[in-house]
């Protein structure tokens, strides 16, 4: 390791002081040597950690992330350098670069509401259990049955004994289950008389 007494004899005292400073403080000299950013009558010191002590006035310090140093110290006639070692780059994490990279996953499937339908015996007056509400809606006609959309009722509670009103976007939703409950449920085909898909 490099000594003070290395230091050429016309080294500036201010950085004279700070070195000495440094090296009481427990840091210690990792080069002396020549090259940027000082001129080729000058010399550059390199510091094994960072500052550990204040700077002293009268020097100047520059911020300077490179691979060689953090920063460089030097008095007025910036001729003789000091340089504290290189910060640490932080590498990326590659588990997070891949993350950001995948598309979003897709958002949690919503379940149906599930619900039961009853056909009455003639087969005209269509019963939907769901949720423990009921609604009821007209049926008429064969191959294949014609559900009356405009016939649907609001819903009604039985434990309450109440009739909530049916918003036109659940309505349309219910009506479609409807219609496809009457194939799985019912064993029979239906259409609704309205077009569904523009309510």
């Amino acid at each position: 390791m490099p000594a003070l007494t290395d230091l050429p004899p016309d080294f500036p005292p201010l950085l004279r002081a700070l070195l000495a400073a440094e090296l009481a403080a427990g840091n210690a000299l990792a080069a002396i040597g020549a090259g940027f950013p000082a001129p080729p009558v000058g010399c550059v010191i390199d510091l094994a950690e960072p500052l550990r002590t204040s700077l002293p006035a009268g020097l100047l310090r520059r911020e300077r992330q490179s691979s060689r140093c953090s920063s460089e110290i030097t008095d007025a006639a910036a001729v003789c350098f000091v340089l504290e070692p290189p910060r640490p780059i932080p590498w990326p994490d590659p588990d997070a670069i891949r993350t950001s990279q995948q598309p979003p996953p897709p958002p949690p499937a919503v379940a149906e509401p599930r619900g039961r339908l009853v056909v009455d015996r003639r087969g005209e007056l269509l019963t939907w259990h769901q949720d423990g509400r009921v609604t009821t809606v007209i049926c008429t006609g064969v191959d294949p049955a014609m559900v009356a959309c405009q016939t649907l009722t609001d819903w009604w509670d039985p434990q309450r004994r109440c009739t909530t009103a049916m918003a036109v976007t659940e309505r349309t939703a219910v009506l479609r289950r409807i219609v496809a409950a009457c194939r799985s449920q019912g064993g029979f085909a239906a259409e609704p008389d309205e077009d569904l898909s523009e309510r």
